[in-house]
């Protein structure tokens, strides 16, 4: 391991932040927290402390929540949104292929 590498453990700070950031994905996908509840087979007062930093996601959850809120697990866990480098003919192609099926 590189001893000049900062490991940063999970604090309220974090838990916090990783809240909002599920939070602001659940919301921008039209979401409640029912919904999320739902999903995850947790109440909606846990899925509330969750986006709160009083409660800590699971594996399972984190791992779900991936998937229904449309992002990557480095962003909900570090805040980083990974963007796609597509070159111009790459975009034309992906859009000719999605022209294909409208």
């Amino acid at each position: 391991m590189n001893q000049g590498t900062d490991i940063q453990k999970i604090d309220k700070n974090v838990q916090w932040d990783m809240g909002q950031r599920i939070q602001k994905a659940r919301m921008k996908r039209g979401l409640s927290g029912a919904d999320i509840g739902a999903y995850l087979d947790i109440s909606t007062n846990q899925v509330s402390r969750i986006e709160n930093g009083r409660a800590k996601c699971t594996l399972e959850h984190i791992f779900i929540l991936t998937q229904l809120l449309e992002c990557s697990a480095d962003y909900l866990l570090f805040g980083i949104e990974l963007q796609p480098n597509f070159s111009p003919a790459q975009v034309q192609c992906i859009n000719a292929l999605i022209a294909s099926f409208s």
